[in-house]
C-alpha cells in the first residue's frame, strides 16, 4: 500500500528571520600562537517546506507483528541530508508523547500536530540534542540548528532527524 502525502498549501513555510549565521560552529575565530585560524560553517535556514512531500510505504513487518512505514524521500528533501541547518518551530515535551528518551520538534502547535491531530509525519522532527537542552514547555517556539538526518531504516525513529541540535 503506498501513501502519497502532500502539503504544499501549509501557511508556516517560510521562517522569517531565520537566516544564515555564517562563522558560527559554536566558538568564534581561534587565536593559535601568532597564526589566526577560522573555522567558518554557514547555518542554512531550512524550511518546513522543503520537507512536506513525503511517500510512505507501508508493509508488514513480521518481528514487530505490525505494519511499518519505509519512506521515499522527496528530491527536495534530500538535498538537504547531512547539511547544516537552522530550523524553526514548536516544542514537543517528551513526556506529552511518552518516550523520555524522544525530543521533537514540530511545524505545527501542539494540538495541530501529528501526535495528536491529523498532521502529517512530515511535520515532526526528533531532536538528538549536542549536550543538554533546557526543559522547554509546549508549544515553546524555538529555532534549533544542527545537522539535518533522513531516516529510512530505524523504524523506531522519525523519518527526520536533527543530529548535533541546539538553541539557537
Amino acid at each position: 500500500m503506498r501513501i502519497i502525502l502532500s502539503f504544499s498549501l501549509l501557511p508556516f513555510l517560510y521562517l522569517p528571520g531565520c537566516s544564515p549565521v555564517p562563522g558560527d560552529t559554536g566558538g568564534e575565530n581561534l587565536q593559535h600562537g601568532s597564526e589566526r585560524s577560522t573555522q567558518v560553517s554557514t547555518w542554512v535556514p531550512l524550511s518546513w517546506k522543503e520537507l512536506d512531500s513525503l511517500e510512505v510505504d507501508y508493509y508488514f513487518d513480521e518481528s514487530y507483528g505490525d505494519y511499518l512505514g519505509k519512506p521515499i524521500f522527496s528530491a527536495k528533501a534530500s538535498q538537504w541530508e547531512g547539511k547544516s541547518v537552522v530550523v524553526e518551530g514548536y516544542w514537543i515535551p517528551v513526556s506529552e508523547i511518552g518516550d523520555s528518551a524522544v525530543s521533537v520538534l514540530s511545524a505545527l502547535p501542539y494540538s495541530q500536530c501529528f501526535f495528536c491531530s491529523g498532521a502529517g509525519i512530515e511535520t515532526v522532527m526528533q531532536i538528538k540534542p549536542n549536550g543538554k537542552i533546557p526543559r522547554l514547555d509546549a508549544d515553546d517556539k524555538v529555532r534549533l540548528r544542527g545537522i539535518f538526518r533522513l531516516n529510512a531504516e530505524d523504524p523506531m525513529s522519525l523519518f527526520y532527524i536533527l543530529e548535533d541540535a541546539r538553541l539557537e
